[in-house]
């Protein structure tokens, strides 16, 4: 039945934190919403809370409220959308998407973050700060992305995916479980079945997912209802099940959970309230590790973790920070600094970043930020050119500015810009791609050597391919999916981590020698991005 009380949603955009008494404006495609009868819309605590009808049944939506299930059903010629009151998720035709705030009901009127639903029906939406004004604007029919909802993830040597339709898929590297199949498979194993082995190519593992994350070793998944599964190497306490036994199959951690981040041996959680945990090894650098969620910090609504420091931003778009005071972008010059000082009041307790944040990533110790004019920043190690400068400094300590007009930031130094257009830079081991750029700082015909180790993107960002949709990226290779589903990797080859059905050979000695493979075969790596077939299309 058609609801009887106002539904009102909490715009994700960004926008001064404290309540305005300005009117705001709502503008869709150029024409101005009225509001006329309805309640207006306002800004609270950075969320601008707009009454859904008027909205919606301007794009041409029925909007129907079931108060037995307490689910608001958006329903259009194309779409459905349910969003059911508490969830840290909402479904559009049926595929998950994840909520940064549950939908909820506060003084009668039920709010969540519209951004999310506007762009998993085809909209963008926008926040003009200086007019005070929500834009949304219907895309191009040639300009309709394809889904929403697709995750990327990539441990050192193994990769994960999950599709629009809630599938988690997995391949590469099994000798600690973290494909979650059940099974481990050994070195030995390994070496002799490289060439055709099923674990080389992706397999679907799990349905109904709306986000993942991959460390070292180790894996990441939360469903629909907010349950957090973890399985794979566990030396540290990384998987959080309270014990260091490692995992071949999915385990329950917690409930609530809308978000998950991993790197190295740290594993990170944001609950459906806000909360963020952590656990895995100790970034704080006091030793010892966490066997179980440990609470760091409320009102937050993204973070990153790395292998040596965690970054978490609140709902007010303000970046803060846990770890060594060298990889937090906040080192002061004291010629006697030590990145584990046991004074230092930053290693356990969150210390501000930055203001005006709306999106992180971190990849190994250095951190990337994307301001609320799309700006994007940088800091941290920098010897390889990671953090995307151009310069030559061995290690920046303060964010620096890396580019501008970027829609989004990811793990391994990459970047989407709002042109949809993928930029990669830095050095990274046993990654291997093209040269670029070419002399007008486009993209250059592909190229390179399968023998380099190591390939140099330069330290600046370099345009790699078109029609982005998600990224990331580890130490060893790089993953990314266009706007059309097509998954794309590249880079080592090792354990089968690119999804091709095929791996590099090796020869392993002595077990103290298991680290120092002897290349047999090369030609496995890949030098451009590859097409992945069984994860790719709708």
């Amino acid at each position: 039945m058609k609801r009887l009380f106002v539904f009102v949603l909490a715009l994700a955009i960004f926008a001064p934190a404290a309540l305005h008494a300005n009117e705001v404006n709502v503008t869709i495609d150029n024409v101005a919403v009225d509001f006329a009868g309805d309640t207006p819309p306002v800004i609270v605590d950075g969320r601008t809370l707009v009454p859904v009808r008027a909205v919606f049944e301007h794009l041409g939506f029925d909007v129907d409220w079931d108060p037995n299930a307490q689910t608001a059903t958006l329903r259009s010629a194309d779409h459905v959308v349910a969003i059911t009151i508490g969830s840290a998720a909402f479904t559009t035709n049926d595929a998950p998407h994840a909520l940064d705030v549950p939908a909820q009901i506060i003084g009668g009127r039920t709010m969540l973050p519209i951004r999310a639903v506007l762009e998993s029906v085809g909209y963008n939406v926008a926040w003009d700060g200086a007019a005070n004004a929500v834009i949304i604007s219907s895309p191009a029919p040639d300009d309709m992305p394809a889904a929403t909802g697709v995750r990327l993830a990539a441990g050192r040597t193994h990769s994960m995916a999950l599709r629009p339709d809630g599938s988690l898929w997995v391949w590469g590297e099994n000798s600690f479980g973290q494909l979650g199949n059940g099974r481990v498979t050994t070195y030995s194993e390994a070496n002799v079945i490289a060439q055709n082995h099923d674990e080389h190519a992706p397999i679907r593992l799990m349905g109904n997912i709306i986000d993942i994350a991959a460390g070292d070793g180790f894996s990441l998944a939360v469903n629909t209802n907010g349950e957090l599964f973890a399985w794979g190497l566990n030396d540290m306490g990384q998987l959080g099940d309270g014990t260091n036994i490692n995992r071949a199959a999915p385990v329950k951690i917690m409930d609530g959970v809308a978000f998950v981040d991993a790197r190295g041996g740290v594993a990170i959680a944001i609950t459906a309230d806000g909360t963020l945990w952590r656990w895995g090894n100790d970034v704080t650098g006091w030793g010892g590790s966490l066997y179980a969620p440990t609470r760091v910090m409320d009102n937050v609504m993204a973070a990153a973790t790395s292998s040596q420091h965690i970054m978490m931003l609140t709902r007010d778009n303000r970046l803060y920070g846990i770890g060594g005071v060298s990889v937090l972008g906040i080192y002061d010059g004291n010629p006697n600094f030590s990145p584990r000082w046991p004074d230092s009041p930053h290693e356990n307790q969150p210390v501000h970043i930055l203001s005006n944040i709306r999106a992180i990533a971190a990849s190994d110790q250095t951190s990337f930020a994307v301001t609320t004019n799309d700006r994007l920043y940088g800091w941290g190690p920098n010897s390889q050119g990671d953090v995307g400068s151009g310069s030559g400094e061995f290690w920046i300590n303060l964010p620096v500015f890396i580019m501008d007009d970027v829609r989004d930031v990811f793990p391994g130094s990459m970047a989407i810009r709002n042109d949809n257009s993928l930029w990669v830079w830095g050095d990274v081991s046993d990654t291997f791609a093209y040269r670029g750029p070419g002399a007008d700082g486009q993209t250059e015909d592909w190229g390179g050597t399968l023998m380099e180790a190591i390939v140099d993107y330069g330290n600046r960002p370099v345009r790699l391919m078109e029609n982005a949709l998600a990224a990331t990226g580890s130490f060893s290779h790089r993953l990314a999916m266009d706007r059309d589903l097509n998954l794309f990797a590249w880079g080592s080859n090792q354990f089968g981590q690119l999804g091709t059905g095929r791996a590099n050979v090796y020869e392993f000695g002595e077990p103290d020698e298991w680290f120092t493979p002897i290349y047999l075969v090369q030609d496995h790596n890949e030098a451009i991005p590859v097409r992945i077939s069984s994860v790719s299309g709708q």
